[in-house]
């Protein structure tokens, strides 16, 4: 997904818990 340029730092902590 290119919506993590989008999202701020951090996104990736929210995606983990999405994923």
């Amino acid at each position: 997904m290119a919506d993590e340029e989008k999202l701020p730092p951090g996104w990736e902590k929210r995606m983990s818990r999405s994923s």
